[in-house]
């Protein structure tokens, strides 16, 4: 009779090394972190409802993930993380061939990216573009971060979305390219980020791969996939044995893992990337920007009583509580806010009990680039004022 405990571990075992498009960082979500979170911008985008928020848990069925990257494209909080292929590759790979445009025979400056459907037509060299699972798995912070490295004009080809089981994706590209064409227009860039059916003229078309480069990139391949096969294998019986062995643990901790989950993943890069991005690229060229990406919150002073749940509940600090020992000195702000790290994601309008905070998306950009943050409150009300507010 078979071992029926090793069944179970290899069932376990391919169940953990099944493919993955999304990694889900649970302490960054927001209805993971508070109950009156509004946001479910994942779940609306997903066009294989692959995703599900309720009762302060986020979930993604990996078995019915089609990888299109949607869901890590809107999330304002970066708890969803693209891993094919993640940020860092896909940004490097785009780099190299900004470098090299000439020797592919594009103009200088040209970057071209596409879809996965478009790609498989073999309409032009692949050595010659990135490419993506989908449009939509493209964020402001890649297209931008191009700009600042010297890309003049980005070419998003698709293979008509219209006709795609990923098309209700499409919107989500717009706002993207919308998004990030107003940012640059903000810094007095005129770098041009278009969408498109065809490759770029000039684009070298399809050519097949000699048998001894197919062959070496296959047994390359091959052994990257082994070696992560193993890794993986390791990591899951670790994780296992770690939850009897309090000496597995402490090797487990020195491998940077957790009995739950990998620990090793990288923190929220996505808007600092951009606003470093954005800072090279020029100098701002109007006052106000508005994102969806950034946000700017208002106080009513008359109404507020400073009882700092909004600085309590925001997810990135983009509100701040200033005097934690209350002895502010006069003048100074009792409650400052940090545009750049506003998400938009209104929990701290949700939260308030006296309706006096406001969430808009139009951002100043001298305060978007400051190391200062704007003070919205300054004044600590008086008693008889806080009476007066309690009666009404």
């Amino acid at each position: 009779m078979p071992d029926l405990s090793n069944l179970v571990d290899i069932a376990e075992l391919a169940q953990a090394m099944g493919k993955q498009y999304v990694f889900v960082a649970l302490e960054r979500c927001l209805p993971v972190r508070h109950r009156k979170a509004r946001c479910r911008q994942c779940v609306d985008v997903c066009p294989a409802q692959a995703v599900t928020v309720k009762e302060n848990k986020v979930q993604v069925d990996h078995s019915q993930c089609v990888g299109c990257g949607a869901c890590t494209t809107v999330c304002p909080a970066e708890a969803l993380v693209p891993l094919d292929p993640p940020d860092a590759k896909l940004q490097s790979d785009a780099e190299l061939l900004l470098q090299h445009a000439a020797e592919k025979g594009l103009p200088e400056g040209t970057v071209c990216v596409a879809c996965a459907r478009k790609a498989a037509r073999h309409e032009a060299d692949d050595q010659a573009f990135v490419e993506v699972p989908c449009l939509c798995r493209v964020h402001e912070s890649f297209l931008v971060g191009l700009v600042a490295r010297g890309a003049t004009d980005l070419a998003l080809v698709d293979a008509d979305c219209a006709t795609c089981k990923l098309g209700h994706c499409e919107e989500t590209t717009n706002r993207v390219v919308e998004s990030a064409t107003k940012l640059l227009e903000a810094q007095g860039c005129d770098a041009r980020i278009r969408r498109t059916s065809h490759f770029p003229q000039g684009m070298p078309g399809y050519r097949a791969r000699a048998l001894s480069e197919t062959r070496r990139a296959f047994f390359t391949s091959s052994a990257d996939s082994g070696k992560k096969a193993a890794e993986k294998t390791a990591r899951f019986f670790i994780r296992r044995e770690a939850q009897k062995d309090t000496t597995v643990a402490m090797v487990l901790d020195a491998f940077g893992l957790t009995a739950e989950q990998e620990a090793d993943l990288v923190e929220p890069h996505r808007r600092t990337h951009l606003i470093d991005a954005l800072y090279e690229v020029g100098q701002p060229a109007q006052e106000t920007l508005d994102s969806r990406l950034f946000g700017s919150v208002e106080i009513d002073n008359g109404k507020c009583n400073i009882c700092n749940i909004c600085t309590v509940v925001c997810p990135t600090k983009a509100l701040h509580r200033s005097d934690k020992d209350g002895k502010d000195a006069p003048g100074s702000a009792l409650i400052s806010f940090w545009p750049s790290d506003c998400i938009q994601c209104h929990l701290c309008e949700d939260v308030c009990f006296r309706k006096c905070v406001t969430v808009g998306s139009e951002v100043r950009l001298d305060q978007l680039f400051s190391f200062e943050p704007a003070a919205l409150v300054k004044k600590r009300p008086t008693s008889a004022e806080n009476r007066q507010r309690n009666r009404a």
